[in-house]
């Protein structure tokens, strides 16, 4: 019945599969809560697979191919899973920064992940880090990266492609 005799698996070699099968299982149910100015906020399965769904199929318009690296450059948040689950659903690498890394450690990972795409938060907590300038130099400096940042709300895409926040 399951992979390994394991009912948790539901058959499901990869994550991209288990989550696609928990989210067809438990679609009106909560899979993400959050807080945000003080309020409580939830999405269900089915919400949390619509909004992954939508950013892999924009990474896949911006060109990004199976097996490429997406990063994401943010603190916790809705979104961060949404990109990622989308990047692996769409068999994407998922690479994730902590957004305290100092931007040595930025261009470390940036430049020996083969980073395509980078998902760049800034907000209010964390705008007057330095960071997110060092990783603009960088980006300028070459590296095949595609630059995709947000500025407060949602994830904003690649120049020309309408912002994920909309989408999401």
């Amino acid at each position: 019945m399951a992979l390994n005799g394991n009912p948790l698996t539901l058959d499901c070699d990869t994550a991209a599969k288990l989550f696609r099968a928990r989210a067809s299982m438990w679609g009106a149910d909560p899979a993400l809560r959050w807080k945000a100015r003080g309020i409580w906020h939830s999405a269900s399965w089915a919400d949390y697979l619509a909004a992954a769904r939508a950013v892999g199929l924009a990474l896949a318009d911006l060109g990004v191919a199976r097996g490429e690296v997406v990063t994401l450059l943010a603190e916790n948040r809705p979104e961060w899973l949404y990109a990622d689950m989308g990047a692996q659903c769409m068999g994407m690498i998922g690479n994730g920064i902590y957004p305290t890394s100092s931007p040595e450690q930025v261009e470390y990972i940036l430049l020996n992940s083969q980073t395509r795409v980078l998902f760049l938060v800034l907000d209010e907590q964390n705008a007057g880090f330095r960071v997110e300038q060092d990783v603009f130099d960088l980006l300028g400096r070459g590296g095949g990266i595609d630059a995709v940042a947000e500025h407060a709300h949602g994830l904003r895409a690649h120049v020309g492609i309408q912002p994920l926040g909309a989408v999401l």
